[in-house]
């Protein structure tokens, strides 16, 4: 079993240590800073206002032009199972959608890049 005590991550469905957690370094989301995010605390084991964090995510999402590939119920599940593994109490849980990365050599056109969830 994967120790998860020091943290976790959501990345490309799979629930990780979060030292282990990275992106490209060609990722839209590092080079441009082309992100939606949101944190939500966990407190006592249970999220505060998750709803209204989503929310106001999907919010992000939709002005941004993101098609992160998940609905809103699969962000919480994500969100669920990543704070379950981990044991963590008391936390701070990002969810990010980034642009990520271009797939059509020398295109500026941020509606080429394959944008993905993580948290």
């Amino acid at each position: 079993m994967t120790d998860l005590s020091n943290g976790a991550a959501w990345m490309g469905g799979k629930i990780i240590p979060i030292a282990d957690a990275a992106i490209p370094v060609t990722d839209w989301g590092l080079t441009h800073s082309d992100i939606a995010y949101d944190v939500v605390p966990v407190w006592h084991g249970a999220f505060f206002r998750l709803d209204d964090y989503v929310n106001r995510f999907i919010a992000s999402l939709t002005a941004g032009r993101y098609d992160i590939g998940i609905d809103r119920d699969g962000i919480f599940a994500a969100l669920h199972e990543m704070v379950y593994a981990s044991g963590m109490q008391d936390s701070y849980v990002a969810m990010v959608a980034a642009r990520g990365r271009n797939p059509v050599p020398g295109s500026r056109d941020p509606r080429d890049c394959a944008n993905h969830f993580y948290a």
